[in-house]
C-alpha cells in the first residue's frame, strides 16, 4: 500500500510540474485545457492506486506532454493533424506538405546563394526566348542565381542539366529535414515525356531560411518572375535536394 501511495505521489508530482511547464508556455486556452485534462487522468490513476485498483481490467493508456507541447502517448512523441500542419510551417487548409519539422542550417557558401536568390524575388527577369516567353524558365531562373553567386560557370534551360552540372562540381543529394540555405530542390509538376504520368524533375527552386522557415524562391509561369513561397505549402511532390559539399 505504502508502495502503491508513493507512486501514485511521483506522479502528481510529475504531472503538475508538466501541467504548469506546458500552461505557461501555451497561447491558448485549449491547449491549457488539454493539459487540465491530463492532469485530471492521473490523478484519477492514483486514486485507483491508492484503492487497490482495478485487479482485472489493463491500464489505460497515459497521455502526457513533453516540454515543446507535443502529446507523448504511452511515452511516444505523436502530432495531432494540426499540431502537424503548424509544424510544418502550412496553412491548415493548404495541401499535404514535404517535412520542414525538423529543423534549417545553414552555411557560408549556402548563405550567399539564399542571399542572392532573394534580390530576384518579384523582379523582372530577362527570359530566354527558349522558355516560351518564362513558362518553362525555371532552370533559367535557379541557374542565373547560382551563377551570381559563384555556384555555377553558366546558364542552363533545363532541369537535368542544372542538376548534371551541379553534381560534376561536387553537390551531392540530401534527404532534408533539416533544410538549408542554397539547396537546390527539384520537384514533379507536369508529364515531361507524353506517357500520362506527371515526371520528376520538372521544376527547380533554391531553399532560402528566413527566420528558421525554409522558403523556395523559384520561377512562376503564370506571373513570369521569380517568386518565393513557403516551401511546406508547395503542393508538388518533391524528387531531388541538392546541397553544395
Amino acid at each position: 500500500m505504502k508502495t502503491r501511495a508513493a507512486r501514485a505521489a511521483l506522479w502528481i508530482a510529475l504531472i503538475a510540474t508538466t501541467a504548469v511547464d506546458f500552461g505557461c508556455k501555451a497561447e491558448d486556452a485549449q491547449k491549457v485545457q488539454q493539459a487540465l485534462g491530463v492532469a485530471q487522468q492521473v490523478t484519477q490513476m492514483a486514486t485507483s492506486l491508492q484503492r487497490g485498483g482495478n485487479q482485472t481490467g489493463p491500464a489505460a493508456p497515459l497521455n502526457t506532454f513533453n516540454g515543446n507541447g507535443s502529446a507523448l502517448t504511452n511515452g511516444s512523441p505523436t502530432l495531432t493533424r494540426d499540431d502537424q500542419t503548424a509544424a510544418n510551417g502550412a496553412n491548415r487548409n493548404g495541401p499535404a506538405a514535404p517535412d520542414t519539422s525538423g529543423g534549417t542550417t545553414t552555411s557560408a557558401k549556402g548563405k550567399q546563394i539564399a542571399d542572392v536568390a532573394g534580390t530576384y524575388v518579384n523582379r523582372d527577369f530577362q527570359y530566354d526566348p527558349a522558355t516560351n516567353g518564362g513558362r518553362k524558365g525555371c532552370a533559367q531562373v535557379v541557374s542565373t542565381i547560382l551563377q551570381e553567386a559563384g555556384a555555377m560557370s553558366g546558364v542552363r534551360l533545363g532541369v537535368l542539366d542544372v542538376l548534371s552540372d551541379l553534381r560534376g562540381r561536387g553537390w551531392g543529394d540530401v534527404q532534408p529535414p533539416p533544410w538549408a540555405d542554397g539547396d537546390v530542390v527539384t520537384w514533379a509538376t507536369y508529364d515531361r515525356d507524353g506517357d500520362g504520368s506527371i515526371d520528376p524533375d520538372t521544376h527547380i527552386g533554391i531553399v532560402r531560411i528566413i527566420d528558421g522557415v525554409p522558403y523556395a524562391v523559384n520561377n512562376s509561369s503564370s506571373q513570369r518572375m521569380p517568386v518565393q513561397r513557403e516551401l511546406a505549402s508547395l503542393p508538388w511532390r518533391t524528387s531531388h535536394v541538392l546541397r553544395q559539399s
